[in-house]
């Protein structure tokens, strides 16, 4: 269905192109209740949609995201649907709604662009950690942590790639 999107690859688009190009809905549901659904949501919001709306299948003391990254999109002007658990899309080969499941019974939040950002997980492979040219970092070796997590094992990975090429080549860079 043309408007059902991924929150991962809604976000790399936005960080590989301007604003200016980048396609957001006038009205936009985000499924998930996570930092990653509170980012699509809020970039939803300052792309121009009209509404942009998370639905949540919890309540709003079980969602794992930031506190502040929450207090932050509610000023943004996103919306909140909470204890409402996705059902079906809703629309002929473009999104018109999503049906969710409600205390109160089945309701359709109308919706022309669904961001999913649920259940991101790093692959599930097993990568040779024992091989002397093959090197591990980032979610796939911890599970997912904090960003500066990431900037110094990016970094320590750079120093072992530099010392890696530098002994097979005789020098750094070269």
């Amino acid at each position: 269905v043309d408007g059902v999107v991924d929150a991962l690859q809604f976000i790399a688009d936005l960080k590989m192109r301007p604003y200016s190009e980048s396609r957001v809905g006038r009205r936009v549901v985000v499924v998930g209740g996570g930092n990653t659904a509170i980012d699509a949501v809020t970039q939803a919001k300052r792309l121009g949609a009209e509404q942009a709306t998370i639905v949540y299948r919890r309540g709003e003391e079980d969602m794992p995201c930031y506190a502040y990254e929450y207090e932050l999109a509610k000023l943004d002007g996103c919306d909140f649907r909470f204890h409402a658990t996705p059902m079906a899309v809703i629309g002929d080969g473009v999104v018109e709604g999503l049906e969710v499941d409600t205390p109160a019974g089945l309701e359709v939040v109308p919706c022309d662009m669904i961001i999913r950002a649920i259940g991101q997980r790093p692959p599930t492979f097993e990568v040779p950690a024992d091989h002397p040219k093959v090197l591990v970092g980032g979610d796939l070796a911890n599970g997912g942590a904090e960003i500066v997590n990431a900037v110094a094992e990016g970094m320590a990975a750079a120093h072992s790639i530099d010392a890696m090429l530098g002994a097979t080549s005789g020098g750094p860079h070269g």
